[in-house]
């Protein structure tokens, strides 16, 4: 899917759905070395994405999301 942005279109996919990604890959002529960000509604929703989630992410994700205070 192309998603419009204020200067170009981004390409999304279902993370999940590994032919979708694969096919960013092939369009995008991406290195599957460099990995593909995925955008998450929540900080849980990050930790549950992550492979290894470090014991002080939490706070520092909070704290990031509240504007670093």
């Amino acid at each position: 899917m192309a998603i419009p942005t204020d200067t170009l279109y981004g390409l999304a996919a279902d993370p999940f759905n590994l032919a979708a990604v694969d096919e960013i890959y092939r369009v995008k002529g991406r290195p599957e070395a460099r990995a593909l960000p995925i955008l998450v509604n929540s900080v849980d929703m990050a930790a549950l994405m992550a492979l290894d989630v470090p014991r002080n992410f939490h706070r520092l994700a909070e704290n990031v999301l509240a504007g670093g205070r």
